[in-house]
């Protein structure tokens, strides 16, 4: 087995990919809203927090529904 050496440098911030995660639980769970009203509640208390003040609107686009077809799919 070969293996590539592959030098890359990664610029999304920690802060980023954690609002990211966050975003995506609380798009799959807001699904079944009933099942998840606690988990769903601490969501948007965590996203509402300083760090995350202005990353909805960063990150609008990363997140817009039209390119983030995959979260339609999943089933729970």
């Amino acid at each position: 087995m070969h293996r590539l050496k592959v030098k890359c440098q990664n610029s999304i911030s920690r802060c980023h990919i954690q609002w990211l995660g966050l975003h995506a639980f609380q798009t799959v769970l807001l699904r079944k809203q009933s099942a998840y009203k606690g988990t769903l509640a601490k969501l948007h208390e965590e996203m509402k927090l300083p760090r995350y003040r202005h990353l909805h609107t960063q990150l609008a686009t990363v997140v817009a529904p039209s390119k983030s077809v995959c979260f339609q799919d999943i089933q729970f």
